[in-house]
């Protein structure tokens, strides 16, 4: 194998958000500040502590698995479009074609009709009858959701390698991190990495105890924020070894220049607050980069709209432009218009920036009435599209439960 070093890059995108019904919706609605979140149905069903999430609407109800496939469909198909590939393009490259999907909740999706059922929930006068989606839906409830996997790989027409990666909010990220990672080592030509999460019982109940809702639509990065909304969507992208790309005349968003990842091993559900975690993955990706001098970074934040985070999030960006003596950053959160989509979080995130590193505009943080002191000499929050500008190459950050850390930057060719 050569030693020459083998550059990714991102040659297609799909998505569908509570925002956008495919990534070019998705993107102009979040640079626009146009949010998805609203007063769900699903929430409707619980006695929870908000009634706000950022929910998908769809032609006819759906929900667990079945919304789970729908979103994941249109989504690869608008990838697939964007990139100007088709399945018998895939099929060809036989193993040399990877998939990684990214999901928190997907093993739960199955059980979770069946609890309503077993606990005797009172479904009267509800959207989703559990029966009947058992009927219309399982017909194999052996729990195992492997072949989910295998749809898309199926319809995408990938025979190398599939691998599942579930490091609850860190998932996105990290699917993506591991697709570049196969490429750069030789063992791929091509990746599709995907994050699919739909809203769902048991995490749903988890925040809720936690009591970690926020009971308005969230305002990352605001004094006054109380919590998360959570949010449900999916995202697909291709990625190409950068030298066939170019052959087959691909359109390129941009290069791979750096992912790391990380656990800091802190808390079960909270961050370090020193932010230690969060610079480590940051300052490993921006190390791979040259001489930033004169170079416009965005970076994506987690941006959860929780005390801890935003907090910590917000010391580890001062301390990275302080130690790369970086002349100015932006930054945004996306959760703001979209909800905290877990698993595919990250995915929803990559998409949203890498899009705008080829438009020329930020994604912004819509909500924010009054916002957190930090060092606005060497940072801004992107409030609006008057404080955004063309970017050169972009962060995107996924700070997850248990310590799970991650990080990737992309750069303009």
């Amino acid at each position: 194998m050569s030693n020459k070093k083998v550059s990714v890059v991102v040659t297609g995108v799909g998505a569908v958000a509570p925002n956008g019904k495919n990534a070019r919706d998705f993107y102009q609605n979040c640079i626009s500040g146009v949010t998805g979140i609203r007063e769900s149905s699903v929430m409707k069903d619980f006695n929870y502590m908000t009634k706000y999430a950022g929910e998908i609407v769809t032609d006819k109800p759906l929900r667990w698995e079945s919304k789970f496939r729908e979103i994941g469909e249109r989504a690869c198909a608008d990838m697939l479009e964007d990139a100007q590939i088709s399945k018998e393009y895939i099929e060809k490259l036989k193993e040399r074609a990877v998939f990684s999907l990214a999901s928190a909740n997907l093993g739960s999706l199955r059980l979770e009709p069946l609890l309503r059922i077993k606990y005797g929930f009172d479904y009267t006068g509800i959207t989703y009858d559990p029966g009947e989606y058992i009927k219309s839906n399982c017909s194999m409830l052996d729990f195992n959701s492997a072949d989910c996997f295998y749809h898309f790989s199926n319809i995408l027409g990938i025979s190398g390698n599939v691998m599942g990666v579930n490091a609850a909010c860190a998932s996105g990220t990290l699917a993506i991190g591991e697709a570049v990672r196969m490429i750069e080592t030789g063992r791929a030509d091509m990746a599709v990495t995907a994050g699919i999460d739909v809203l769902s019982d048991l995490s749903l109940a988890g925040f809720n105890s936690l009591e970690n809702l926020s009971t308005t639509p969230c305002k990352p990065f605001d004094i006054n924020r109380e919590g998360i909304t959570i949010g449900e969507g999916a995202a697909f992208i291709m990625l190409e070894r950068e030298d066939l790309a170019l052959q087959r005349g691909a359109k390129i968003y941009g290069r791979i220049f750096g992912f790391a990842s990380m656990n800091e091993a802190y808390h079960v559900t909270a961050p370090d607050p020193s932010g230690k975690g969060a610079f480590f993955c940051m300052n490993k990706v921006l190390e791979k980069i040259k001489g930033l001098q004169g170079k416009s970074l965005y970076i994506n934040a987690h941006g959860t709209s929780t005390s801890v985070n935003d907090a910590m999030e917000i010391k580890a960006m001062e301390l990275l432009s302080q130690t790369h003596k970086i002349d100015h950053l932006w930054f945004s959160s996306t959760k703001s218009m979209i909800g905290h989509c877990l698993g595919a979080a990250g995915s929803l995130e990559f998409v949203c920036s890498v899009i705008g590193l080829k438009e020329g505009t930020m994604p912004v943080s819509i909500s924010v009435e009054n916002p957190m002191e930090y060092d606005n000499k060497i940072m801004t929050l992107v409030t609006d599209k008057s404080k955004s500008r063309q970017y050169d190459l972009f962060l995107s950050n996924s700070f997850a439960f248990a310590g799970n850390m991650a990080c990737i930057g992309v750069e303009q060719l």
